[in-house]
């Protein structure tokens, strides 16, 4: 009895020290948890960032990510608006044009999140570029950018 009660008060320290992501396996396809029907087949972007508060990039942040077919067929792409002051998001080609309709906004309409599914032109180099609506930078930024079929 004593043996069995000191294996589980062992495990039970050890389930305490240990954090979860621990045992957390890497997998480069994830199905969506939500109502949506996707398969992700590569996160290319995914965090949490501060937009810049000074220097030639005040206010705005860019992402890089270069995208391939082989990763899915479609991109991705999410931001959340942490301090909810108004934010934009737009993909950039890597001749510094933005993507027809690959663009968007937070807003208090849209609960400061935005989400929006687009097909690139070629394959090769891109940017998901965000900024404040303001100008100002210092606000907190979530984004993802995954490659889905």
């Amino acid at each position: 009895m004593k043996k069995g009660f000191l294996s589980l008060a062992l495990f039970m320290a050890m389930a305490t020290v240990i954090p979860a992501s621990a045992f957390a396996h890497e997998s480069s396809t994830v199905t969506s948890q939500h109502d949506d029907d996707f398969v992700v087949f590569k996160l290319y972007v995914d965090g949490k960032y501060t937009l810049p508060t000074h220097g030639p990039y005040k206010g705005e942040d860019e992402n890089p990510f270069t995208w391939d077919k082989a990763d899915g067929t479609q991109i991705r792409f999410f931001i959340k608006d942490i301090d909810q002051m108004g934010m934009s998001i737009s993909i950039i080609d890597s001749n510094g044009n933005p993507v027809s309709g690959a663009n968007g906004s937070t807003n208090k309409n849209n609960g400061y999140q935005f989400l929006k599914v687009v097909t690139l032109p070629n394959e090769g180099d891109y940017i998901a570029k965000v900024w404040s609506d303001n100008g100002d930078g210092g606000y907190e930024y979530e984004i993802a950018v995954r490659a889905i079929n």
